[in-house]
């Protein structure tokens, strides 16, 4: 889990030395700069304390993108130049909102409205599909703001139109307080989510700063429930001293901790799994993920059992969200991961296990063969499995059924995996 700051560009060195992993400025702001200022920015980015992650308020205020006054060969170019300069940047999180813009005038077709705004989203989603960490996400705004996608729910129902695997939805704590949008709508439509704008809209819309506040900590848990690798931004308020936000900082960090310790991964593996392993660590790393390696980091001939042990205990006790275990076929790992009272270990070689392991079985530790699965197949079976949600229902039987089997065969203390 990653936590920033909406904010103006000055701002970003007070950002860093507040502790904070990144600033989201307006997007509107880089997309109209004049092209010398934008190279300028360009040039100087990669000296910038912390990187500029994600972007919000994508259109204009004063840019129609619905009704008989929206210019779509204008709207079109617009968002031409700002996908390719938010790429450059290396922006990864692009959120529209824009109440102004997406406004139906009155007598205007909803139907025809819709049509417009979601041509405009596959737009977008075609172009940023260029660069393959951005997503984009709708941002769902009050009614009294605008009369078009006031919630979570209708912001999914576009996301749904649009079609493109990176277009997504976010939340907005103060957007979703003044639109009566409960905070079950986070874990309703978790699958559709992926970022999430903060503000401690009870006490004024001011920075978070008390890590026991009730509201936030019941938002931080459904969102991290929802999106364990996602972003966190405080959006709402002004931005006015370092030591404000250093509080802020930490009261996220307390809300992330009581969610479940920002979903932290356990990884082991032996001789065979340490190539694939050192991959899988970092494209968890640059997806905000914490991670335990608790493997070898050689080649040389280990016992996977001792490995196996390690992740599956963590997972047992609370200490990992989930775990991923890699020896040469992932077949040995997944024999001993199983002897471990609820553990449920799924060795996996291809997405559509991935997804119908935590579908159906809610399974806790993936596993894979170091030397029989490569690095981009290991990627996409890893993000499938991380974004599926246990289905329940008509599978609770069968879980069920194996707890029972768990209560009568496996008694006493796991084995601790001790290397005697």
């Amino acid at each position: 889990m990653r936590i920033g700051i909406c904010t103006d560009l000055e701002n970003i060195n007070q950002v860093a030395e507040a502790g904070f992993d990144y600033i989201e400025p307006k997007g509107s702001d880089i997309a109209l700069m004049e092209e010398d200022a934008f190279q300028k920015l360009l040039d100087e980015k990669d000296s910038f304390p912390i990187p500029i992650e994600s972007v919000n308020f994508f259109y204009p205020g004063n840019m129609k993108v619905v009704g008989p006054e929206a210019d779509m060969e204008a709207v079109f170019s617009y968002i031409e130049t700002a996908i390719r300069r938010f790429g450059a940047l290396g922006v990864k999180m692009v959120t529209v909102g824009g109440s102004g813009p997406r406004r139906i005038p009155e007598g205007f077709p909803r139907k025809e409205a819709v049509k417009q705004f979601v041509s405009e989203m596959q737009y977008i989603g075609d172009l940023a599909a260029a660069y393959p960490a951005m997503t984009v996400a709708i941002e769902p705004i009050r009614p009294a703001s605008t009369n078009f996608i006031n919630s979570i729910a209708e912001g999914v129902e576009i996301c749904r139109l649009t079609d493109r695997p990176n277009v997504r939805v976010m939340a907005d704590c103060n957007q979703m307080y003044f639109a009566n949008d409960p905070i079950e709508s986070i874990t309703e439509y978790g699958r559709e989510l992926s970022h999430l704008h903060t503000i401690d809209v009870l006490n004024g819309n001011r920075y978070p700063t008390d890590p026991e506040n009730p509201h936030q900590k019941a938002l931080i848990r459904a969102y991290a429930e929802a999106v364990p690798n996602g972003r966190i931004s405080i959006e709402g308020a002004p931005f006015t001293t370092v030591e404000n936000a250093v509080l802020a900082r930490k009261a996220l960090e307390a809300y992330i901790e009581y969610a479940g310790g920002g979903k932290k991964i356990f990884i082991g593996n032996d001789h065979g799994g340490t190539v694939l392993k050192e991959q899988i660590v970092r494209w968890l790393a640059d997806r905000g993920y914490t991670v335990v390696n608790v493997g070898t980091d050689t080649t040389d001939i280990v016992r996977y059992p001792y490995y196996a042990a390690k992740v599956c205990r963590a997972v047992q006790e609370g200490k990992a969200w989930r775990g991923i275990l890699i020896c040469s076929t992932g077949i040995g790992m997944s024999i001993i991961a199983n002897k471990f009272k609820g553990i449920r270990a799924a060795l996996c070689t291809d997405t559509y296990m991935g997804r119908l392991t935590r579908a159906h079985n809610d399974s806790n530790v993936l596993c894979l063969g170091g030397r029989i699965t490569g690095d981009f197949e290991a990627f996409d079976i890893l993000d499938v499995w991380l974004k599926t949600q246990y289905e329940g229902g008509r599978h609770a039987i069968s879980l069920g059924l194996i707890q029972d089997a768990e209560e009568e065969m496996l008694t006493g203390e796991s084995w601790k995996g001790e290397d005697k």
